[in-house]
């Protein structure tokens, strides 16, 4: 299915989503029919909203195999498993069977949604991944396939471009067919790295955050390769022994890059799957600590540390994930900031799981006994939303039964009461404000530049004022209602705060613009755990994906240009400029990313490349010619 997660690229409206999900459901529960049907309308548009919001059409789209993970499209609509059997059977079919299979094949591959990668471009991904694992692929029909394949009006994807041109430049009747399957294994890996994808090529979420980082060695990488893949088109034998050598040195750049960029991608879905899930779960911490849930204080004050610990811990790796697009903006050493984010990220998961645990046994045991307060507590454990749906709806049901299966012991509820006195009430406050707090952090919450015309306490000032709860007459009454007027502000002001972040945006420097978006897309999840509304607006997440996509394009525009690929038909414009155009065209879409007007004035270029353009002598060395030269 498609990688997209609504949760990662459009946070804010995901939560509103989520919250009206969770209030149409809690109104079915109570048998509120009419207003339950008024909330499915507003779902209606939402998920209308979310769904343009995941759309991300590229007209770069097929400059690469690989390039439909970017954009989000799903690689396995008609199931990329049996596209794949049919790829080997292509390969290994008579001549007749062929053209009847594949013309079936294409006549029923006939679409162009947005959000599915074409069939076609499928079909050469599965026979260049067969043929790279033949020992003796047959170039012939791996020709014919491929030309076959290649879809009117859209370019050919620069594996497939790049193997007709080798097999057509070739020496023939000198080469191994076995090199061939090198040749295309190198090829595949190489965009594979380039998109950020793992070594094995499963599509993720969001892999162009990786590939950006990473990108100076995947050049280094192609350098190599490019150099290798010329001298296999020279007629001498230890020339190109000598370039299989360096093919196999190319994977191993190559992997190493794949893994580093998939790695960075991961503890950047990571972390956006904590910011989103935790305000819930903060929530439902905050609710255990309540009056009106038994014998619980302990177990909340255990829970309260866990979320504490989480949330300073996701602050901290927001931090170093800024300041890593800082460095990543000005070519400075970022690897010790994603080193901390990953460390800082990692803490907070830990600490997450130990609520999450904890609240998967709470539906557990609700789902098989009859507790006092059963049906608050059910209410308060829905306050998270997915998660194991069956088990939910387990929980559902069991509210709407008048008895169950399996009787706990009862707890009175006059003893209850009458052991709960004030100053446990007032433990209760302090530990809700505590978590409040730690939703914004302390920096955020320090931030004088956030909150104008003001008066504002510091965290640490808030966090004596909640210990001072309990040494009150009134339970901390009046301290509490100050308390909360200092939270509200800032919850009020981070929603303006991330659009005054947004709104400074188009005219930053592209150095600028990623570490302005990540510091809005912070700001806006925050300001998410509390806003219902449903407005119609770009949200800063939305921005930060594109802005992410953009730079990503640049520098897909260069390796289109270091590749320098030629047309096989007389055309126009070279095939490396066409493919620089569609790139360099996306990028220019959104937010400014680094290198666009650089990448533009090489695209306009008249295809000299900084080494001269040269071609390929009998020994495999590049040799200069006279210009000019598309």
């Amino acid at each position: 299915s498609a990688p997209l997660s609504p949760e990662l690229l459009c946070p804010e409206l995901w939560s509103i989503y989520q919250k009206s999900v969770m209030r149409y459901e809690s109104l079915l529960r109570v048998g509120d029919l009419s207003s339950s049907l008024m909330l499915r309308e507003v779902h209606r548009q939402l998920e209308s909203r979310i769904r343009n919001s995941l759309q991300l059409p590229l007209d770069s789209v097929s400059n690469s195999l690989r390039i439909g993970s970017i954009a989000g499209m799903d690689f396995n609509q008609i199931g990329f498993t049996e596209i794949t059997k049919l790829a080997s059977d292509l390969l290994s079919s008579s001549e007749g069977e062929v053209v009847s299979k594949l013309n079936e094949f294409i006549n029923n591959s006939q679409q162009n949604n947005a959000d599915r990668m074409p069939p076609r471009i499928l079909m050469q991904l599965a026979v260049l991944q067969e043929s790279a694992k033949s020992p003796n692929p047959n170039g012939t029909r791996i020709k014919f396939l491929l030309e076959q394949l290649d879809i009117p009006g859209r370019l050919l994807p620069v594996e497939s471009q790049g193997l007709l041109l080798f097999l057509r430049d070739r020496p023939q009747g000198q080469m191994d067919n076995s090199v061939l399957s090198l040749w295309i294994k190198s090829r595949l890996k190489a965009e594979i790295a380039a998109c950020g994808l793992s070594e094995s090529g499963v599509v993720t979420q969001s892999p162009e955050r990786g590939a950006v980082f990473y990108f100076k060695e995947i050049q280094a990488a192609d350098a190599v390769r490019q150099l290798a893949q010329d001298r296999l088109l020279s007629t001498d034998v230890s020339t190109r022994a000598q370039a299989l050598n360096d093919l196999a040195r190319a994977e191993i750049m190559y992997s190493k890059a794949s893994t580093s960029a998939a790695n960075a991608a991961k503890w950047f879905n990571l972390h956006n799957r904590l910011s989103a899930a935790m305000p819930y779960y903060t929530k439902w911490v905050a609710k255990l600590g309540s009056p009106l849930n038994p014998t619980s204080d302990d177990f909340a004050e255990k829970l309260a540390g866990h979320a504490v610990a989480a949330w300073d811990n996701l602050h901290a790796a927001v931090d170093c994930k800024i300041e890593a697009v800082k460095l990543l903006g000005t070519d400075g050493n970022f690897t010790s900031a994603l080193a901390r984010f990953a460390e800082h990220t990692q803490k907070a998961e830990n600490e997450f799981k130990e609520i999450e645990q904890a609240r998967q046994k709470q539906l557990y045991s609700l789902s098989e006994s009859d507790i006092f307060g059963q049906d608050l507590l059910i209410d308060d454990v829905l306050l998270i939303p997915g998660g194991n749906i069956d088990l939910r709806m387990r929980v559902i049901e069991t509210r709407a039964q008048e008895k169950v299966s399996f009787k706990g012991t009862p707890v009175s509820q006059n003893s209850f009461w009458a052991n709960r006195p004030a100053l446990e009430r007032a433990g209760n406050t302090e530990r809700t404000g505590k978590l409040a707090i730690a939703i914004i952090g302390s920096k955020m919450f320090d931030d004088q530049t956030l909150i104008a015309d003001a008066t504002l306490e510091t965290y640490d000032q808030m966090l004596e004022r909640m210990k001072s709860f309990k040494l009150q007459l009134d339970s901390g009454f009046e301290s509490v209602v100050k308390a909360g007027r200092q939270i509200g502000i800032r919850f009020g002001r981070f929603e303006k705060a991330a659009e005054d972040l947004v709104s400074l945006v188009p005219a930053a420097k592209p150095q600028e613009t990623l570490s302005l978006l990540v510091r809005a897309d912070h700001i806006g999840r925050t300001a998410g755990f509390t806003n219902f509304v449903a407005e119609s607006k770009l949200e800063a997440g939305i921005l930060l994906r594109r802005c992410w996509v953009n730079n990503f394009l640049v520098q897909q525009a260069s390796r289109s240009w270091s590749e320098h690929l030629d047309n096989r038909k007389p055309a126009p414009l070279p095939y490396y400029k066409r493919a620089m155009g569609f790139a360099l065209s996306d990028a220019g879409k959104g937010p400014a990313p680094v290198g666009l007007a650089d990448g533009l004035e090489q695209a306009s270029r008249n295809g000299d490349l900084n080494l001269q353009v040269m071609t390929i002598s009998e020994v495999g060395k590049r040799v200069p010619r006279t210009g000019p030269f598309q």
